[in-house]
């Protein structure tokens, strides 16, 4: 049995994945050995300027998962409801002011 991908079909699974028109939300995973998590919660997040304006644009249509792994074992996924409080920039294509701390403690468990 692969328990990675168990976790994964089960956060693919829940009810907050599926917008209210019946669409699949996306899901952006991130994974790093175990020993580097303090590394990244102190790094930033590269954003898309589209997931930006898609996320201030249909707010309640755009929840970012958040879950992390080690040894082979994923956390229970946080969901961040409006993620993101401005637009980027005209010409940006990729944002990269977002931290990962910032939005772990901003994120809730699944209800």
């Amino acid at each position: 049995m692969d328990t990675k991908w168990t976790e994964v079909n089960n956060i693919l699974d829940h009810p907050l994945m599926t917008a209210s028109g019946g669409n699949r939300r996306k899901l952006i995973v991130f994974t790093e050995p175990s020993d580097t998590i303090n590394y990244l919660t102190e790094r930033t997040v590269s954003v898309t300027r589209n997931e930006i304006l898609t996320a201030l644009n249909a707010p309640d249509a755009f929840v970012r998962a958040i879950a992390q792994t080690s040894n082979g074992m994923a956390s229970e996924p946080r969901y961040v409801r409006r993620p993101f409080a401005r637009e980027p920039n005209f010409g940006a294509t990729s944002v990269t002011t977002y931290k990962l701390a910032e939005l772990l403690a901003r994120a809730e468990a699944p209800s």
